[in-house]
């Protein structure tokens, strides 16, 4: 996450979803409330980690799914521990060259493919 005008680097921010799917009329996706930010120095937070807790209570997920996403949590946890890609990266510095063109949508962009 970049910061306005500044483009300051704030934080890489993990956003635990289910995978997105493309449907006829456009696209689903499912925010699981598990959210880790992530600091420039790499120090890191849980986010919303209550919420998460309360989906297999409610029914919304299952015991097991819940199980794999604290797997892919952690995961996600040791590569930033590890700085491992993209926490050993540039990515904070990061800018794209003022001359790319802003790229156009092509005139069918709304239809699902077959």
């Amino acid at each position: 996450m970049y910061e306005g005008a500044s483009r300051k680097f704030l934080c890489w921010y993990i956003d635990m979803i289910e995978p997105i799917r493309r449907t006829r009329d456009g696209f689903v996706l499912w925010d699981l409330a598990l959210d880790i930010v992530v600091a420039p120095n790499l120090s890191w937070k849980m986010k919303d980690e209550d919420q998460f807790t309360r989906l297999p209570e409610i029914g919304w997920i299952t015991p097991e799914r819940a199980a794999q996403m604290r797997h892919d949590v952690r995961n996600a946890i040791e590569r930033i521990e590890k700085r491992q890609p993209p926490f050993n990266e540039d990515w904070p510095n990061w800018r794209a060259d003022p001359s790319w063109p802003i790229p156009k949508m092509p005139d069918n962009w709304a239809e699902v493919p077959p």
